[in-house]
């Protein structure tokens, strides 16, 4: 057995959760050589330092009020943090189930950048017909979030003969669309799409849920 890899079950950060929470409390429990958690105890550090990039941004929003300025600063600091992210890769690979160091650059890199092209769009420039989508979701992102787990959950839950009610459901596209790649894209499209028509519902009558 070799360990200090970056294999599923086979990292340090499996490592680490199956000595301190074990396997019969972490998600991948059935995991080997190793049980671990994709939100385990190392992987929480890096998750941190994300959640901090959104607060350093949001600082940065309340103090700088220029929008133009905003908009550059974010496109240059999360063109930086990309590279960054794609420099260190070779030490430590972009890798979400574990969040490692890059994934972290990487993302937030790509977060900030999208951001800022966002805003010149809708706060700049003033296009803001193409994103009333976004106001819905973004208005209940709490329950949004939580519907779509709880969804995504059921779907796979609820059995239909020797499958479950997602099996059958991607079965049923993937017998019209071959390829498994667009069917599985058509597949989140139509969970997304559902997703929107309840969050939608909850827009109109003015069902927020907030911290």
């Amino acid at each position: 057995m070799v360990y200090g890899l970056w294999l599923h079950g086979n990292n340090l950060s499996a490592w680490i959760d199956n000595a301190v929470l074990g396997s019969h409390h972490v998600y991948y429990a059935k995991a080997q050589p190793l049980p671990f958690d994709p939100e385990g105890v190392f992987s929480t550090l890096p998750a941190i330092a994300s959640a901090l990039s959104g607060i350093l941004a949001a600082v940065y929003l309340t103090k700088q009020t220029d929008l133009k300025k905003q908009a550059r600063v974010f496109i240059l600091t999360g063109v930086l943090a990309v590279i960054a992210g794609y420099l260190i890769s070779p030490l430590t690979p972009i890798n979400k189930a574990l969040w490692t160091p890059s994934y972290v650059l990487l993302s937030s890199g790509l977060a900030i950048i999208t951001y800022a092209f966002c805003s010149a769009i809708l706060d700049i420039y003033k296009v803001r017909a193409w994103g009333a989508p976004f106001i819905v979701f973004g208005a209940n992102a709490i329950l949004f979030f939580m519907f779509a787990a709880i969804l995504a959950r059921l779907l796979i839950m609820i059995p239909v003969g020797d499958t479950s009610l997602k099996g059958l459901i991607y079965g049923s596209i993937n017998t019209l669309i071959t390829d498994n790649h667009l069917a599985s894209f058509v597949f989140s499209l139509l969970f997304l799409a559902v997703s929107y028509g309840v969050m939608y519902g909850c827009y109109k009558k003015g069902i927020f849920w907030k911290v």
